[in-house]
């Protein structure tokens, strides 16, 4: 959680996505991975929505799940059958308590910036949850999950001491912990947080998740 700590990270799941929880967990080491071997020169999160269905596909495949990403497959949008479009993620595993036939994941990204007042961020997940409920319709039989990605961004000039970084952050988690959904992690790694600034003079401290079930 918010603190001290070198990585600040934290994941919470409900009823509903409480399978969840050591898949987030390992999102967030694998991000922190990839910053730590970077040295926060690069923000694997801010490469758009792609490469976070990429990350959460490895998480997947480290927790002992199966993982297929952008397939094609048979969708029923506004009530119709029979169109075809592509899947952001499938998941699967032999884990106690997880969905037999796997689970469909929709996806969105949104970059949002820091201190911004009137950044709505449920639309968001509102429109990834619309696209995992068109995947579903098909067959009802398999779960299906909207994911919003959400990374920050914040000018350089702003974040004057890690006592004001952890400040912003914080609040920014409590904000978001008001939206409706079933599961929510964040990570912001050191190496983000320390990084220099890129030729905007803006830096990406971290990144957070949010996903809710159809």
């Amino acid at each position: 959680m918010i603190g001290s700590s070198i990585h600040i990270r934290g994941v919470s799941t409900g009823e509903k996505l409480q399978h969840w929880e050591v898949l987030l967990e390992e999102w967030c080491f694998l991000i922190e991975r990839y910053c730590r071997i970077t040295n926060g020169e690069e923000y694997p999160f801010a490469f758009t929505e792609r490469a976070n269905v990429g990350i959460l596909s490895g998480a997947a495949w480290r927790t002992g799940r199966i993982a297929l990403e952008e397939f094609q497959d048979e969708k029923c949008k506004n009530g119709q059958k029979g169109q075809y479009g592509r899947v952001d993620l499938w998941m699967s595993g032999d884990e106690m308590h997880y969905p037999e036939s796997g689970e469909f994941i929709e996806a969105k990204y949104k970059e949002i910036k820091l201190f911004e007042k009137n950044e709505n961020l449920e639309p968001v997940l509102k429109a990834a949850y619309k696209d995992a409920k068109d995947s579903q319709n098909k067959d009802s039989e398999i779960d299906a999950i909207g994911v919003a990605f959400f990374p920050l961004w914040v000018n350089k000039s702003n974040f004057y001491s890690q006592k004001d970084q952890l400040s912003c952050l914080g609040t920014f988690i409590e904000k978001i912990k008001n939206i409706d959904s079933d599961a929510m992690a964040f990570c912001f790694p050191q190496q983000c947080l320390n990084s220099e600034a890129n030729d905007k003079g803006n830096i990406y401290p971290g990144i957070v998740l949010l996903a809710k079930k159809v």
